[in-house]
């Protein structure tokens, strides 16, 4: 099923390099150890601290064509105390990919992920809501996807991943100072539980904090890692049949509705009541509709994740967890419009960009 993706505008490279010219001033200027208090001091935007490097090819022994990081940025201008250099490029990695978890925001995922990260602990030693939050956070951590036959540096198996991360004390230090600072923001998702039910993704969703589509994937099936994953492609329906799970994602496009994949469109009938429309092949009497028609008897659990973008969106972003949907009614066939109630109402700005597109 073709789907719609949303990719990062490309930043300005003027804009890069004289952010991150003022960012290498300032860092050996202020000789601050906490990235809180220099974001606040320097009214600097934490994304900046992460911007993508176009130095070329990462080359272990070099800083200068490390990814940038708070790390990198400090062992650069010599206030680190230590030399994190290393042959393999691990830690270079490693760091590289902090800048994917600037989106958490929620304070219970933010110190699940540190801990995962200092622990090492095998999967099977963790609790079973840390071992749903590690498989998050290694997807995370590891993608694109999963699809693939190796996601890029993968260690072979997550119990290897976990060890290779807790090797490296620096990471979760990275990780920490980061959250201090995302988990601040003024943003009100992330204290309510969507369900504590582990048998709806993991138990470990927080209503109205953003995830990236990885992480929901890796939430609803744990087998991500395993030989037959389900591909993370963005926008659309993710059908967790063994596990009676649904996972609905969707972009809502200023001036132009609820684009959710190609010749599709989804809308808010009220704050509460959502229209989702299915693939154009799909049928009423089909039995993939029957996940949708039969929840109440079968139990399926049904999650929706909303993002926004517009013509002024010039990072990517997240999806916000609207909760658990239930299933009151349906029409049409080939494509089936599915009207599903939310538990919790939309968040105000979120609902007010639907009432701009023409669908609340």
């Amino acid at each position: 099923m073709p789907r719609t993706h949303h990719s990062q505008a490309p930043a300005c490279p003027q804009r890069q390099a004289a952010a991150r010219a003022r960012i290498a001033r300032l860092v050996a200027e202020k000789k601050l150890d906490v990235l809180r208090d220099f974001v606040l001091r320097t009214a600097t935007l934490v994304e900046d601290i992460y911007l993508d490097n176009p130095s070329g090819p990462v080359v272990a022994d070099d800083l200068s064509t490390w990814p940038d990081c708070w790390t990198v940025w400090r062992a650069r201008a010599g206030l680190l105390g230590e030399n994190i250099v290393s042959g393999d490029g691990e830690l270079a990695f490693l760091l590289g990919r902090i800048r994917r978890f600037i989106h958490v925001s929620d304070v219970f995922r933010a110190k699940a992920y540190t801990d995962i990260a200092r622990s090492g602990a095998r999967l099977d030693e963790l609790p079973a809501v840390h071992r749903s939050l590690a498989v998050m956070f290694l997807a995370q951590l590891f993608g694109p996807d999963m699809s693939g036959p190796q996601p890029t540096g993968w260690p072979g198996d997550p119990d290897r991943a976990l060890a290779m991360v807790a090797r490296h004390r620096l990471v979760a230090e990275e990780l920490e100072q980061l959250f201090a600072v995302t988990t601040r923001r003024h943003h009100l998702g992330g204290v309510v539980a969507v369900s504590d039910d582990p048998g709806c993704f993991g138990g470990v969703l927080r209503l109205h904090a953003d995830y990236s589509a990885r992480e929901l994937v890796a939430a609803a099936d744990p087998a991500i890692f395993g030989d037959h994953p389900v591909p993370v492609t963005g926008d659309g329906d993710y059908v967790f049949a063994e596990r009676n799970q649904i996972l609905l994602l969707a972009t809502v496009t200023q001036g132009a509705g609820v684009v959710a994949t190609a010749n599709r469109e989804t809308y808010a009938l009220s704050p509460r009541l959502v229209n989702w429309c299915s693939s154009p092949g799909l049928s009423a009497a089909d039995p993939a509709a029957g996940a949708y028609i039969d929840q109440a008897e079968r139990g399926t659990q049904i999650v929706i994740a909303v993002r926004k973008t517009g013509p002024h969106v010039t990072r990517t972003q997240q999806y916000c967890v609207l909760g658990r949907a239930h299933y009151t009614g349906h029409t049409g066939s080939c494509p089936v419009n599915f009207r599903l109630a939310l538990e919790h109402m939309l968040p105000t700005d979120l609902c007010r960009q639907w009432l701009a597109c023409g669908g609340c």
